[in-house]
């Protein structure tokens, strides 16, 4: 009984792991959509590609929610500079 509850527990575990991961990149694509479309000033275009790139390189180090934590950073960002992300 407590080794079922132990492989359920570790495999809900192992799955939200996977849909914050996939969170997190459905985001890093909607910056990269809405910076496709943005007219900004190339310094304020590099501070939230470089906000994005770490986002990225923490999704990949498995570090979701720092991940979206970035990202929302870089929304937030692009949202002030008149470019919401939608």
């Amino acid at each position: 009984m407590i080794k079922q509850f132990l492989w359920v527990a570790i495999a809900v575990l192992a799955l939200s792991g996977s849909a914050f991961a996939a969170e997190c990149a459905g985001e890093i694509k909607k910056v990269d959509a809405a910076m496709a479309s943005a007219s900004l000033h190339p310094s304020q275009a590099n501070t939230v590609k470089t906000i994005r790139d770490m986002a990225n390189r923490l999704n990949q180090a498995g570090r979701e929610q720092d991940c979206l934590q970035a990202i929302g950073h870089a929304k937030t960002l692009l949202a002030n500079l008149g470019s919401p992300v939608k």
